[in-house]
């Protein structure tokens, strides 16, 4: 049977590592889809295959790209999907391998001539269920280390613009350093002086002596007038003792 493909143009510059090597695959021409739900298994005629073959997915190492290949029981090449999720612009995996709404043993993939670049959607189908497991767990790790290598991309590209920026002053340009709150460009404020401030400006009561009772305490603190003699107070003891004498 003719395959999809030229197979004189296949990349074999880069290393493949097989990842899944299927000995029974079935392959369908299938209808355009008419409906914006997806694909249907049921409308393939699944009991009339066009290839029952091979299927092997392999990994590209240098390109970072998977390949799914269709065989004939021969052994030669009847389609090939590439997977590049790397890609400029970049595709979405289900553009590339899509599954279908009523099975999980089926897909649809998108085949491309390597000669022609012509484009062709196929559906697959496996016998095992375990084979279409594998084929999603390898689809998942792919989108993983494509979501990886571009988060260190763009960690490395931000890391270079940082070492590139330049911080050197330009002519004419002047630094200014605000330390602690201050702001340089103030006049400084004059303190003034006096005696208004601090802990100097305010005049404390002595204590009374310790030996005082708490009524002589009281008549110590009373502060006397101005002008008032010490005699005076002694005089006017003396005439309240006279007139108890009376």
């Amino acid at each position: 049977m003719a395959g999809l493909v030229d197979t004189t143009s296949a990349d074999t510059a880069n290393i493949a590592m097989d990842l899944m090597d299927v000995d029974e695959v079935f392959v369908y021409f299938i209808p355009k889809l008419t409906s914006s739900t997806g694909h249907r298994a049921d409308s393939w005629s699944l009991d009339k295959p066009a290839l029952t073959g091979k299927f092997t997915l392999s990994h590209y190492e240098t390109s970072n790209i998977l390949h799914i290949s269709l065989l004939e029981p021969s052994g030669s090449l009847f389609a090939r999907c590439p997977i590049n999720l790397n890609g400029t612009p970049p595709k979405l995996l289900d553009t590339v391998v899509e599954t279908v709404l009523d099975s999980s043993r089926y897909f649809v993939l998108l085949c491309v001539d390597d000669a022609t670049k012509r484009e062709v959607r196929v559906g697959i189908g496996f016998r095992d269920r375990t084979h279409a497991s594998d084929l999603k767990g390898h689809l998942q790790d792919y989108v993983r280390s494509i979501e990886r290598q571009n988060k260190a991309k763009e960690l490395t590209a931000n890391a270079q613009n940082a070492v590139h920026q330049d911080f050197t002053l330009k002519v004419g340009e002047k630094i200014s350093i605000n330390i602690g709150g201050m702001d340089s460009n103030k006049p400084k404020k004059e303190k003034k002086k006096g005696t208004g401030g601090g802990v100097g400006a305010f005049k404390l009561k002595a204590p009374p002596p310790a030996n005082l009772t708490e009524i002589e305490k009281g008549v110590e603190g009373i502060k006397v007038g101005e002008g008032q003699k010490k005699e005076e107070v002694v005089e006017e003891d003396e005439d309240w003792g006279d007139f108890e004498g009376a």
